[in-house]
């Protein structure tokens, strides 16, 4: 099993990634610290969401890769990647609470254990 907390305190890395759609070329060279909280923002278009879906595995990078937990999850499919997405607003289930959206990353089932509860409040 993969944790996200490796060795240097990096959770999630994307070295030198590459993506474009058309003529929009994107390059992310970053990484995301174990246990902080980290907000990413600027305007429409420059990335956001094509960042999140490269971590979560909804995009391929053209080069570069994709670490989580120190790990190389470039040949991995969303569904075998440790990490979760709450989409924007629309994408939300409104009938389901902040904490019950979250936890559907945690299990599609939503049958969540004593440990799933305390990670989603964290």
């Amino acid at each position: 099993m993969m944790t996200l907390n490796s060795e240097n305190g990096t959770a999630v890395r994307l070295e030198k990634v590459s993506f474009s759609y058309g003529e929009a070329p994107f390059l992310f060279d970053v990484r995301f610290a174990a246990s902080k909280i980290t907000a990413i923002m600027g305007p429409s278009g420059s990335g956001k969401s094509t960042l999140l879906n490269l971590v979560a595995g909804f995009e391929t990078p053209q080069s570069g890769r994709v670490l989580i937990g120190g790990g190389d999850v470039g040949g991995k499919p969303p569904s075998a990647r440790p990490v979760s997405m709450v989409f924007q607003e629309n994408n939300l289930f409104a009938h389901l609470s902040v904490e019950r959206n979250v936890g559907l990353g945690r299990s599609p089932s939503l049958r969540l254990t004593e440990a799933d509860h305390a990670a989603i409040a964290a």
